[in-house]
């Protein structure tokens, strides 16, 4: 199945957010460049350091590289500019990878923008011998990349026609009150793999703060598509101890970041502003329930049925349709590496996270060449080095093609101590989920199949029972009807995919930190009060080997 990453992302989905699918056999090659694999990468912006930006040489030399193919770049303004929630955290932020636009030079012809175009520009000119230009870039020229389409790592779409459910682990043939109730579930999973459920018991109990064998609660940072209302989860930050919590200044931050890339590229595509999970603009008006909506809610739900006792702290850099902008993961996790940096020097854990939740990835164009997934690797051993564990999605595709961030688990150079966790989904009944990729890369395993979780009470999508019968008793007067497959007012659903996978073992791993804060009282290792980074390091590091993630640690 190799090279076959991009597919899974739908042209209509790509054209939404500006993108393009960059396929092998017709792709534009720089001199000595091996043939790509299949991927999807925003058509008008390369990622660029911020500090390679603010050098004018640099940045000339990379325009004279570009103007060989008609363009140039629009250098963004500093991010005290574009982002001033930032500000706190601009000392840690000076390598951040930003969002840069293409653009047609003045005295090119008609000239096509496209980002992989430009990036084979550039490092055909950083291979020129005894050039002014190449003198100009060699140095920066790996640390310049496409600015990827990331998807959810979540079962949706036809289950006939789009390889899931029917031999991954969804029951449309396995006693689904859908298909045994009317017949009509090809109708209605062609829109959604989520099923609506009641749940008969309680929230899970939450343990006073008070009462825990810790200082402070065990954070799990969930960077998905927000959150929206449930009684299980609370509102945001309602109080100190709240059980979600979310990061205005972030969230502004992506907000005026993709405001800019939209505004100066031309290119119109959705933005997303402020954590509440709510449906991009241009969703179809057909009142049909956007494929992701929800995630964020299912996940924290996860956490909060698992580890009750710890916090989920959300932030919004998922849109509804399961897309996610690279610039944007990549800000989110800076902008997080930063804020722990800050709190641990300052000798302060308000800003602590314990946990990052991954439950999204995308296939790159040379998995096996580490110079060009270099920034995404070091922003998460960024957080590593600090004693943040990383707990990504291995995909949905049933490949062993390597699925990133999670295939950097076993990559080279990958950190011996605390490396990214890379998850695979398994069934109820503890195989391996069909639809899960696999290989070495993937270093954990956890139940992702069928997963019951919260789901937003608010949503109530326009698909009808297919039957609806009135009374047979003028006395009784609820309605009889077929099951409403996108009634989701009962909070409740069941969901398939690695994504779901991911936050099981993210709440696992919280709650063994309690665990382990609780069995070795006064074991400066286990102690969540402490600011030391090696002893964030080794408490994680402790808590991994507690719940045998990864499998070969």
């Amino acid at each position: 199945m190799g090279n076959l990453g991009a597919p899974y992302l739908s042209p209509i989905l790509v054209d939404r957010h500006g993108g393009r699918i960059l396929q092998p056999a017709s792709a534009v090659l720089a001199p000595g460049t091996r043939p790509p694999a299949a991927t999807a990468y925003r058509a008008n912006t390369l990622l660029i350091p911020d500090s390679v930006l603010r050098d004018p040489k640099i940045v000339a030399a990379l325009n004279d590289a570009l103007a060989t193919v008609g363009l140039e770049l629009e250098v963004p303004p500093p991010l005290i500019e574009s982002a001033p929630s930032l500000r706190p955290w601009l000392r840690e932020l000076v390598d951040l990878p930003r969002a840069v636009v293409l653009r047609v030079r003045s005295d090119a012809p008609p000239t096509v923008v496209d980002a992989w175009l430009a990036l084979q520009a550039i490092r055909a000119a950083a291979r020129r011998p005894a050039d002014r230009v190449a003198d100009g870039i060699a140095d920066v020229t790996a640390r310049i990349t496409l600015d990827h389409l990331l998807s959810a790592a979540t079962i949706t779409g036809n289950p006939i026609s789009e390889g899931n459910p029917i031999s991954e682990g969804n029951p449309i043939s396995e006693g689904n009150p859908i298909s045994e109730g009317n017949g009509a579930a090809g109708v209605y999973f062609s829109s959604t793999a989520r099923i609506p459920v009641e749940l008969v018991i309680g929230a899970p109990r939450r343990t006073p703060l008070a009462d825990l064998p810790a200082a402070r609660r065990p954070v799990v940072a969930v960077l998905d598509t927000g959150i929206r209302p449930h009684e299980w989860l609370g509102m945001p930050d309602a109080d100190p101890d709240s059980f979600l919590s979310v990061d205005h200044a972030l969230q502004a931050a992506i907000n005026h970041e993709e405001v800019r890339v939209r505004n100066t590229g031309g290119l119109d595509f959705p933005v997303l502003d402020g954590y509440w999970d709510v449906a991009d603009p241009i969703e179809p008006t057909t009142g049909t329930l956007p494929t992701h909506v929800g995630h964020g809610t299912f996940i924290a739900g996860i956490v909060r049925q698992h580890a009750p006792n710890a916090r989920v702290r959300s932030i919004r850099v998922m849109h509804t349709d399961g897309i996610v902008h690279e610039s944007v993961l990549l800000l989110a996790i800076n902008v997080l590496a930063a804020q722990v940096s800050t709190a641990l020097s300052a000798g302060d854990t308000d800003d602590v996270v314990d946990v990052v939740s991954l439950s999204l990835g995308y296939f790159d164009e040379y998995p096996a060449d580490l110079v060009y997934t270099g920034q995404l690797a070091g922003l998460l051993d960024g957080l590593t080095d600090l004693g943040v564990a990383v707990i990504a999605a291995a995909g949905n595709q049933a490949t062993t093609q390597p699925y990133f961030p999670a295939a950097l688990a076993t990559a080279p150079g990958a950190d011996p101590k605390l490396p990214v966790v890379s998850v695979g989904a398994l069934n109820p009944n503890g195989s391996k989920a069909m639809f899960s990729n696999d290989g070495a890369w993937v270093t954990a395993w956890a139940t992702g199949a069928s997963v019951v979780s919260t789901y937003p009470t608010d949503l109530n999508g326009s698909y009808e029972p297919q039957i609806t019968a009135g009374a047979p008793d003028s006395r009784l007067h609820r309605l009889r009807e077929t099951l409403d497959p996108d009634d989701f007012r009962g909070g409740f659903a069941v969901w398939s995919g690695t994504s779901f996978a991911t936050p099981l073992l993210a709440a696992a791993l919280a709650d063994a930190l309690l665990a382990e804060a609780r069995e070795h009282p006064g074991d400066p290792a286990c102690d969540l009060g402490s600011t030391d980074r090696l002893v964030a390091r080794e408490r994680i590091a402790r808590a991994l080997r507690r719940i045998g993630a990864p499998e070969h640690a």
